[in-house]
């Protein structure tokens, strides 16, 4: 087993004002590549599921953790949609994590299926509202796509 000893990149302080966002903005527009994001909540000591932490990374940007809680109710935040262009978000646990993303004017377009499980097309299901399709065409109600192990319904089943 290896040990490491030191980060690969430097272990930047929490964003948590609009210079430092400004900052953060910069870099993942001049970064490339896919987007990397996540989002630590504590809806289990509270009702609604809400960000107290995010987590962005794109390669020649870096790692990013920001403090959303100061940038509520504007919509500064959404501009890391923009400023990532095109770019594939790949979003851990998104069905949890869109719900509070959205609620910070942070939605990434599903432009490209193709991170979605082999076999499958649409949007991710929960938080969009849309179910996972089969592309056999099958119309035999759930299915069970060979990568995910996820049961989905065909949007023909009903």
């Amino acid at each position: 087993m290896t040990y490491v000893e030191s980060s690969r990149e430097p272990l930047r302080p929490i964003v948590d004002t609009p210079a430092a966002l400004d900052l953060v903005l910069g870099s993942l527009a001049s970064g490339n590549g896919d987007v990397a994001f996540d989002t630590e909540r504590a809806h289990g000591h509270r009702y609604w599921p809400k960000a107290y932490l995010l987590q962005i990374r794109r390669p020649g940007a870096g790692t990013w953790l920001i403090d959303p809680v100061p940038f509520e109710g504007g919509s500064q935040l959404s501009r890391l949609v923009e400023v990532t262009g095109d770019a594939p978000w790949i979003i851990h646990a998104a069905s949890q994590d869109l719900p509070c993303m959205q609620e910070l004017g942070i939605v990434p377009t599903v432009s490209s299926t193709r991170r979605w499980p082999r076999g499958c097309s649409g949007s991710p299901p929960p938080a969009s509202g849309r179910s996972w399709s089969a592309r056999s065409g099958s119309s035999s109600g759930r299915r069970t796509p060979p990568t995910t192990g996820r049961s989905v319904r065909s949007p023909r089943a009903g």
